[in-house]
């Protein structure tokens, strides 16, 4: 195993703001229909709690536009895989990354979901020096996480130690939990759900711009 540190990203809402994707699927299905394009920007309005609480988006918000149909739910679909758009990344990702790079710290991505929809995101990310940075679909690999076999699998594929690595995500089960219980690092960039515990591997932080800070001191400890 490399003795070289690694940090290892979550994607959607770590990197970027996973809503700005879902405007432009539907503004585009939306545009291709002849709507009015203000249906996309008034549906995505609780969007937080409509992505934790539905289990099919698609199916939802044709339901809440009388769109609902094998037809339109395929054409989302699809459009969901490929959609041509342009991602900002959160403020700090950036620097972070050209920090870690610059200090020879490894960087991945390992993300949940469709995986052409999450090479799609990831190929839809404005983010420089993408080509130095590691990226992995965990359905590609055994499975979204938490799954311990695709998280075993990961760290086989970029040979690196539990000890060497510095998770980062919004999701504290599925992007920080098990690589903290192996022994690795973790900072989670969301101030709404605080675990019980104390660790000084572990850093709890509201946004990717106040992560920075730590995800770089742990990268000069471990």
């Amino acid at each position: 195993m490399t003795s070289r540190v690694c940090v290892l990203l979550d994607l959607d809402d770590t990197m970027f703001a996973e809503k700005d994707y879902f405007q432009s699927v539907f503004a585009t299905f939306t545009s291709r229909l002849g709507l009015d394009p203000e249906i996309a920007p008034r549906y995505l309005m609780n969007f937080s709690d409509i992505r934790t609480n539905i289990k099919d988006i698609f199916s939802h918000f044709l339901k809440s536009q009388d769109l609902d149909s094998k037809q339109n739910h395929d054409n989302l679909f699809e459009i969901y895989k490929n959609v041509d758009t342009q991602l900002s990344p959160h403020d700090g990702v950036e620097y972070l990354i050209n920090g870690l790079l610059e200090i020879q710290v490894e960087v991945a991505v390992l993300t949940n979901g469709v995986s052409e929809a999450q090479s799609n995101k990831w190929k839809s990310l404005r983010l420089p020096k993408k080509e130095s940075i590691s990226f992995y679909t965990a359905r590609d690999l055994s499975g979204d996480k938490p799954s311990i076999a695709t998280y075993e699998e990961w760290r086989q594929l970029q040979n690196v130690e539990w000890s060497r690595v510095i998770a980062v995500g919004d999701k504290y089960e599925n992007d920080v939990a098990y690589p903290l219980e192996m022994g690795g690092s973790a900072v989670l960039v969301n101030s709404d759900v605080r675990p019980f515990f104390d660790n000084d591997r572990f850093s709890q932080v509201p946004s990717m711009a106040s992560a920075v800070e730590h995800i770089l001191s742990f990268a000069g400890r471990v």
